[in-house]
């Protein structure tokens, strides 16, 4: 027989352990941690943005080659005939650059989009340059046009809209036939015995050096520019205008209503 001592003990162990099994200790709660992002992919991503940059930087630059080499086709240095150029080969030259256009879009799509508008801007030159330079078929360069619209068409769709329409934009040059300086007018009031035999040469390249000068300063506004929307749709009918002056219709039709949609459900609301 256990002592009375010994037997107290032994109930006050067996309570303990009931009580341990009643109660088992409680597990810690694991709250899984935020996904940290990806350093690799950050990096990758930053890296394909810098290489799409180089190669929008780098397009540009081959279009602006491009151009100057057809002016001086076009201007007979280099023994070609003048006539023998219509619009329709500046228009064939930018369109070469649309698959630039579709791999831009998928890394980003604000410079695709700006690429179509330079290319758009460079499709075309002054129609008065040449007896031809409307060329026979107007039809073969509303053709290039439709192209370059049905690029520009769905980058316009996925960008983000203005957070506001600016109603008041930067004066950007004119077209070179649109201008008249204070040196023709001065001109206009001389004496006709005494005008020069005019230097068709120099007027030519001024005018393709101006002509370029415009289309920097247009691009430079689109890439740094808010509203987008109004820039780009004033850019388009003002080219539009131009062409429509000489019979040359096409010019992204659908890019300029998508444009005009946007710009009335923005003052509206609706």
């Amino acid at each position: 027989m256990q002592p009375t001592s010994s037997r107290k003990r032994s109930a006050s162990q067996d309570e303990a352990h009931a009580v341990q099994e009643s109660n088992p200790p409680k597990v810690a709660k694991i709250v899984p941690s935020a996904p940290q992002p990806d350093s690799s992919q950050q990096a990758d991503r930053e890296r394909r943005e810098r290489s799409a940059k180089v190669l929008y930087d780098d397009t540009l630059s081959m279009i602006d080659r491009n151009v100057r080499v057809m002016d001086r086709q076009v201007s007979g240095e280099t023994g070609d005939d003048p006539l023998d150029y219509t619009t329709d080969d500046y228009a064939r030259l930018v369109c070469r650059h649309s698959k630039i256009v579709n791999a831009l879009a998928v890394v980003d799509n604000t410079l695709a989009f700006n690429l179509v508008l330079s290319m758009a801007d460079a499709s075309h030159t002054d129609l008065d340059t040449t007896l031809e330079m409307c060329g026979e078929d107007p039809g073969e360069t509303a053709r290039y046009f439709q192209s370059l619209d049905n690029l520009l068409l769905p980058l316009i769709k996925y960008r983000q809209q203005p957070a506001e329409l600016c109603w008041q934009l930067l004066q950007v040059p004119g077209r070179w036939s649109q201008r008249r300086t204070g040196s023709q007018d001065a001109e206009s009031d001389e004496d006709p015995d005494e005008w020069s035999e005019p230097d068709y040469e120099r007027q030519y390249w001024e005018k393709c050096n101006y002509e370029h000068n415009r289309r920097i300063a247009r691009r430079r506004w689109r890439e740094i520019v808010d509203d987008w929307v109004t820039v780009a749709l004033n850019d388009l009918k003002d080219e539009r205008d131009y062409l429509d002056l000489y019979g040359i219709t096409g010019f992204f039709p659908e890019s300029i209503a998508e444009f005009e949609a946007i710009r009335m459900q923005m003052s509206t609301g609706v």
